[in-house]
């Protein structure tokens, strides 16, 4: 009866690191497909709005960099946000 009990926590145990292993990785996949879309947001405002991409230029001119490396900029992210809002 004793074996039988600790057989039974043992499965528990296991099907809950399951659970959890499950659920965690679910968490990344939501984040990542936000991050996903977040660019495609951004890229997309880049093309149809003028001002966002006047401002994304001279971040770009004034920086060095490229429009793909301003993309993971905070503060392209936060122009975005500021040019988006209604």
């Amino acid at each position: 009866m004793v074996m039988t009990a600790s057989i039974m926590l043992f499965i528990v145990l296991i099907f809950m690191v399951i659970v959890l292993c499950f659920l965690s990785m679910s968490e990344k996949k939501s984040k990542s497909k936000e991050i996903i879309l977040t660019d495609n947001l951004i890229k997309n405002d880049y093309m149809f709005n003028v001002n966002f991409r006047k401002y994304v230029n001279e971040y770009c001119a004034n920086n060095k960099c490229t429009f793909e490396d301003a993309l993971k900029k905070e503060e392209i992210k936060q122009a975005f946000r500021r040019h988006t809002e209604v």
